[in-house]
């Protein structure tokens, strides 16, 4: 069996066992065997399967957040990990981004899955049951896996591979046995992968997708990237850590700056007095200098007079 047959037997089996999972669970949906059998004949593809689940809102999957709550500007990334794009974006362009940005605490990313097969569909299982919605934790094996994924895709076991890459990051065994049972999780992704075709009308990763709703798709440079944020260094605020300690010296610094302000003043207006006591004394010289000059003239007046 060839790898991508291997792949499209493991899909249908999948999605059609969730739909009866889902069945089962509501007693007042009965789906007959006939029906079943009908919506197989009718699209035996994935994305057609995929588009017919009708998956309850209760299996909607946290977000993925990388950066601070409180960045300025945020976005959306959608990548698959069988996207040869999407692991150039994970491997070359985030990094640079991320220590930029992200850790700056400037802008905040959303990490979405996209689903182009099964395959990136189990391996996105795996990484958001190992990351238990931690950012940080997810985007480490974000990296692994694209770092691994020529291997991983070419290999004749791939499933074994792809737990190989988890345990030899640290991850016990029968945790990722545990991970690939789980069933919430690829309901959940699943149901993020119709909103992104049906309602974001996306079709191709990566994409991007900024709070306003202008949307880029394809693979993107650095420099791309930040003019499509319209990220300008002068016009996103820096993000400023505070802590009591700092609060206080700023204080202090300013009580102080405050004092000398006040002396600064109270000197001038010494300065100011001392002048203006200094013009009051010349002043005086002047007036007695100018009547001792008339009683002299009169003197003169006087006698020139006799």
């Amino acid at each position: 069996m060839t790898y991508r047959n291997f792949w499209i037997c493991f899909s249908l089996f999948f999605i059609f066992n969730f739909t009866e999972a889902k069945v089962a669970e509501k007693n007042d949906q009965n789906l007959s065997e006939s029906s079943r059998n009908d919506a197989k004949e009718e699209d035996d593809t994935f994305y057609g399967s995929l588009v017919k689940l009708e998956i309850p809102d209760s299996y909607k999957l946290k977000e993925v957040v990388i950066g601070s709550e409180s960045a300025p500007v945020k976005f959306i990334v959608y990548s698959s990990f069988t996207c040869n794009h999407c692991r150039k974006f994970a491997m070359e362009i985030l990094p640079k981004f991320k220590e930029k940005y992200i850790d700056t605490g400037k802008v905040k990313v959303y990490l979405r899955n996209y689903l182009d097969d099964v395959a990136a569909l189990e391996a996105s299982i795996l990484v958001r049951c190992v990351g238990e919605d931690k950012g940080e934790t997810i985007l480490k094996m974000y990296r692994k896996i694209f770092e691994n994924q020529k291997d991983w895709m070419s290999s004749n076991e791939p499933r074994e591979f792809l737990k190989k890459i988890f345990i030899d990051s640290g991850y016990e065994a029968k945790k990722i046995d545990a991970c690939s049972q789980n069933k919430k999780i690829p309901a959940g992704l699943m149901k993020e992968q119709q909103r992104a075709m049906q309602q974001l009308h996306i079709f191709s990763v990566p994409a991007f997708i900024r709070s306003d709703g202008k949307m880029h798709i394809g693979k993107i440079t650095l420099e791309e990237l930040e003019e499509f944020l319209e990220l300008k260094t002068e016009s996103i605020p820096e993000k400023t850590e505070t802590n009591p300690q700092n609060v206080a010296e700023t204080k202090e610094e300013t009580v102080e700056d405050k004092d000398k302000t006040i002396l600064g003043i109270l000197k001038e207006l010494l300065d100011f007095k001392k002048i203006r006591k200094k013009l009051k004394i010349e002043l005086r010289k002047k007036k007695k200098k100018s009547k001792s000059d008339i009683e002299d003239r009169n003197i003169n007046k006087a006698i020139a007079a006799a």
